[in-house]
């Protein structure tokens, strides 16, 4: 990062901050994921057992990397102590509404398209009330492990290799690998069963098994296996490959350009909070992420860094939202509540 880029960015965030008299020392950096075990769910929604089927298979060692990783750059590059606080009750409720009760210009939101769609989806929750999106952090890619021997996925888009009945497992129901499965599933016209896991490493654990025939898992949950040699990695689902898999093709080179189906990271603030003030913040994060060492740290832990702040961010959250929608109205079973009048 430029000294004077950042003697700028950060003189012009203190300035917009040091209005409010009221504001702690710190910089707040609240994470809506537990450290251990499945976040707290209470209530009586007729979402509250999907929810718990999507956040049993959370990985708080991934979310604490990132959010460890943000807290030394914002520190670093705002000159000031940041906290990273934990609100993972109610399946990342406590969060939101922390965050939303909080319009101090020192608190933001580290949060993952499970908090900020999926959960919200199922609740009938409108974020959008509550917090602005800030900035894109990085991308969380889903890698199809496995297919019929002798077989890879670009024979199976050209043949129809799939119809024949098999079973392709996520890491959890309603997890971004599921998402890329159910959309696997309808681009190919596969007859496969889905099996959703308790994690993506139990996902990983029936592929070398041979229990089910392949299985759509997060990137860095693979790379923990990528010296297995009966694991085989067919395409990443992804818009480009990765570069800790630089020889993996992308579903869209496959022949799937529909297939996608990317988890993500992302930065939010309180909805109060002046877009003066959002606009600084993301410029400090973007100066942050063209650091080729937070790009690295990003890479090494399976993710991949990307550029989105207001409007763009905003629309990439609207498109996935829009997919998620699609796909749950038509399972019944998760009971989507009608979307809360504005």
């Amino acid at each position: 990062m430029k000294p004077l880029l950042v003697l700028m960015l950060v003189a012009a965030w203190n300035a917009g901050a040091a209005s409010d008299t009221t504001r702690a020392a710190s910089l707040r950096l609240v994470n809506p994921y537990p450290s251990t075990g499945p976040l707290e769910i209470s209530g009586s929604a007729p979402a509250n057992k999907a929810l718990r089927a999507m956040q049993a298979h959370a990985a708080p060692p991934l979310t604490d990397l990132v959010s460890r990783a943000l807290q030394q750059s914002l520190a670093y590059a705002l000159d000031t102590p940041v906290a990273v606080v934990r609100r993972a009750k109610r399946g990342g409720a406590e969060a939101l509404e922390h965050v939303a009760l909080v319009p101090d210009g020192r608190t933001l939101l580290l949060a993952g398209s499970d908090v900020i769609i999926v959960r919200n989806l199922l609740t009938g929750y409108d974020w959008r009330r509550d917090i602005k999106p800030v900035a894109l952090i990085a991308r969380m890619p889903n890698v199809l492990v496995g297919m019929p021997h002798g077989s890879d996925v670009r024979r199976v888009v050209e043949s129809g290799i799939a119809r024949s009945k098999r079973t392709l497992a996520s890491s959890g129901e309603l997890a971004s690998s599921h998402l890329a499965g159910a959309l696997f599933i309808r681009a190919t016209g596969a007859n496969i069963g889905h099996v959703a896991f308790n994690g993506a490493h139990s996902a990983l654990r029936a592929v070398v098994a041979g229990e089910v025939t392949a299985a759509f898992v997060p990137l860095p949950a693979f790379l923990d296996y990528v010296r297995n040699a009966r694991l085989r990695p067919q395409a990443i689902a992804d818009d480009v490959r990765h570069p800790s898999l630089p020889d993996l093709i992308t579903l869209s080179e496959a022949g799937l350009p529909s297939v996608s189906g990317a988890g993500w990271y992302g930065l939010f603030a309180p909805y109060a909070m002046p877009a003066q003030l959002i606009n600084r913040t993301a410029s400090i994060m973007a100066a942050e992420q063209d650091d080729a060492r937070f790009s690295a740290s990003m890479a090494q832990a399976g993710l991949r860094v990307e550029r989105a702040k207001g409007p763009a961010f905003s629309n990439l959250i609207e498109t996935d939202y829009g997919r998620w929608q699609a796909y749950l109205q038509a399972r019944p079973e998760f009971a989507i509540p009608p979307a809360p009048e504005n």
